[in-house]
């Protein structure tokens, strides 16, 4: 037996550290936590330890497959290479859309193929479904996110968790939240229904505070008010670390008082005033979520929440992600200094990708470490758009996806263990280097070897596709080792995860090099120059109910939609909904309801609990479009347009009627 030590690729900010088994045959015998893993610490999630199920699936593809007749059938590397390179003859670049995501969060798996696609002008998305509202809040003010150290975490004065679902997202740090709580330092925890953190939490003597969805900023920006009627600012010192202060101070003027936010957000203002207490007399940290951010105002909450931070001088014990502890290896990966000469970079909103499909804006499309069929918002146009006859559509994926089942070539992947990569985190601040462990089944190759392939067929420039996959990981594990102390070094070289020290107030890469409380670059982007919020701001969509789209805890996005195990733990698909909404529409645990809007209508079985606030229908998870009547996924109902500053994901601004259905018949071709 040996063990040889890797981190989960997937897009989690845990990045977990882990361990595989293998025989003596080299077989694969199992993966589990590496204890060396300062952050997790031994541990994997009850998702990623069944990752063996994943790994030795009958269903993972071997062979390219290739569209015809309407029909994918198995072929050869050279015949799918050959149908790519025809179909891209004559294609300008502006009608090339590369739709790579973080199914792989390694660096050479995620940016390796966009080389291939900058050397053939191409145009790419934004990346803005899962933190572009969020990313976009946090750098007008904050400028580079680092994040305090979660690892010391059970040595803080107390924490107040804003919008984060720890339980399902950010497991890892539960163990230092439940020191906390234990050691009789207040916890609590905001959020818009109560999820399995508000329950873990409050057993363990914590608090939560449960506010109407979409109310937050309202919050925020009166317990700034709040600070400096109270003198809770300092001004002196705030001025000089922040731009803006008097801006923003003059503006929280106009913000709900502490007791009229507490009214609009459904909460007491003693409790209110409580969470005002915790930042200017408790000194909390705070870690912020994501999820909370997913509307159409979704930066501009962002913003309000990092400015409270701000003028409490708090700024060093915040935590939203990490990704700017790390250096960037997109220069030395991508190369976009290889797109042609006069052809700038092409990127649209990855929330709105499905219109683009589906007007036709692209004759070939590439996706790699993604389901877009199943994960993009409004995905009836996705998929009308990946299925229109005028677009070649090439997939490389493990499995023959809901994406896949949609492309003209099919290209087999190997997994994250079969291909060496570097790792990093958006959630803590360990790199590691980790070789290949496994060879790949039958003809499955990385994506390196795959886009470098794709390259030579195209007859790209020897610059684009000359190195090979352990060529690029050297050059790539010889950069960040450059950021490496020297006592670690040799540790990182040998495939251990080590940890880089960062410091979340040094250079920040704001405009001004500060905190910017007023931002020239929101106002620049239609914003307002410093975080509002407005009450009468009309809806945008129609339906008595606030959709949900929670984290689950037993998949990972679609990442586990071909593991029996993993399904099975997940269930029949499935919404929860408030007792007396369930009264008004006549529904009883364990019914039928029918969930509609202008873009589509899925049939779902129904759970009743109070954990969801009255109009709040939540779904768990990503379930398969067959596991429902009308064989369609959750993202039909979702809506596409973007956030107003971060041009991201709006999810929780979709709106759904909600109606009790008698039986689970209805039928619709998704296609």
């Amino acid at each position: 037996m040996t063990l040889h030590a890797t981190t989960c690729p997937l897009d989690c900010p845990d990045a977990c550290g882990m361990l595989v088994e293998r025989d003596v045959s080299g077989g694969l015998v199992k993966l589990t936590g590496n204890p060396a893993h300062g952050y997790s610490g031994g541990h994997l999630c009850g998702k990623t330890a069944l990752f063996k199920d994943v790994q030795e699936s009958a269903d993972r593809l071997h062979t390219p497959l290739l569209r015809e007749s309407g029909k994918l059938v198995p072929a050869t590397w050279d015949q799918a290479l050959a149908r790519i390179a025809q179909g891209l003859r004559g294609v300008p670049g502006d009608r090339i859309l590369g739709l790579g995501y973080a199914g792989n969060m390694g660096q050479l798996a995620r940016k390796y193929p966009t080389r291939v696609l900058n050397a053939l002008g191409a145009t790419r998305h934004d990346g803005g479904i899962c933190d572009g509202e969020a990313a976009c809040g946090f750098e007008l003010v904050f400028g580079r996110a680092v994040g305090c150290d979660l690892e010391q975490l059970d040595g803080a004065p107390g924490l107040l968790i804003w919008g984060c679902d720890l339980v399902r997202t950010v497991q890892h740090s539960l163990p230092r939240v439940r020191a906390l709580c234990r050691s009789g330092k207040p916890v609590v925890v905001v959020d818009v229904h109560r999820s399995d953190t508000v329950r873990r939490v409050e057993a363990w003597g914590g608090k939560a505070v449960i506010v109407h969805p979409g109310s937050d900023a309202a919050l925020l920006l009166a317990l700034a008010r709040e600070a400096f009627a109270t003198g809770a600012v300092d001004r002196a010192a705030r001025a000089e670390d922040c731009a803006g202060l008097a801006e923003f101070e003059a503006q929280v003027q106009d913000a709900p008082t502490l007791e009229d936010a507490a009214g609009q957000c459904g909460i007491t203002p003693e409790t209110a005033r409580e969470l005002h207490a915790l930042l200017a007399e408790r000194r909390v940290w705070v870690k912020a979520g994501i999820g909370w951010t997913r509307r159409f105002q979704g930066a501009n909450a962002m913003r309000a929440l990092c400015s409270l931070v701000a003028v409490h001088g708090l700024e060093q014990s915040f935590h939203f992600e990490s990704g700017g502890s790390f250096p960037s290896f997109t220069e030395l990966i991508a190369r976009p200094d290889l797109r042609p000469e006069g052809v700038p970079p092409r990127v649209v909103p990855h929330v709105a990708v499905g219109r683009s499909l589906d007007a036709g804006d692209y004759t070939v499309v590439f996706v790699w470490g993604h389901n877009p069929a199943v994960t993009l918002p409004d995905s009836l146009a996705v998929r009308r758009g990946l299925s229109r006859d005028d677009c070649l559509v090439v997939v490389h994926d493990l499995f023959l996806t809901e994406t896949a089942e949609l492309a003209d070539v099919v290209l087999p992947a190997a997994s994250f263990l079969e291909q060496a990569d570097l790792y990093t985190s958006y959630g803590h601040r360990y790199m590691q280097a980790a070789q290949r462990i496994l060879e790949s089944p039958g003809e499955a190759c990385g994506n390196v070897e795959t886009f470098r392939r794709i390259a030579r067929a195209l007859e790209l420039p020897a610059e684009v596709w000359s190195a090979d996959a352990e060529q690029l990981f050297e050059e790539v594990r010889a950069q960040a080792s450059e950021v490496i102390s020297a006592d670690d070094r040799t540790r990182f070289l040998a495939g251990e995860p080590v940890k880089l020290a960062a410091d979340p107030g040094v250079d920040r890469k704001t405009n001004s090099g500060r905190i910017e409380l007023a931002s020239a670059e929101a106002a620049r982007r239609g914003g307002p120059l410093v975080p509002t919020w407005n009450a009468a701001d009309p809806p945008r969509e129609e339906g008595r109910f606030q959709l949900h789209c929670a984290p689950t805890k037993h998949t990972h996005n679609s990442t586990y939609l071909h593991s029996a195990r993993h399904l099975a733990r997940v269930g029949d698909s499935r919404c929860t909904l408030h007792p007396d909404d369930a009264v008004e529409l006549g529904v009883v645990d364990g019914g039928v309801v029918r969930l509609s809007n202008a873009r589509s209508a899925l049939t779902l079985g129904v759970r009743i609990s109070a954990d969801v606030s009255r109009g709040m229908v939540r779904v768990d998870g990503l379930f398969r479009s067959i596991d429902t009547p009308e064989g369609l996924g959750l993202n039909t109902l979702t809506v596409s347009d973007p956030g107003d500053l971060g041009l991201g994901n709006s999810y929780y601004s979709t709106r759904v009627d909600v109606a009790r259905s008698d039986a689970r018949s209805d039928s619709t071709d998704p296609r």
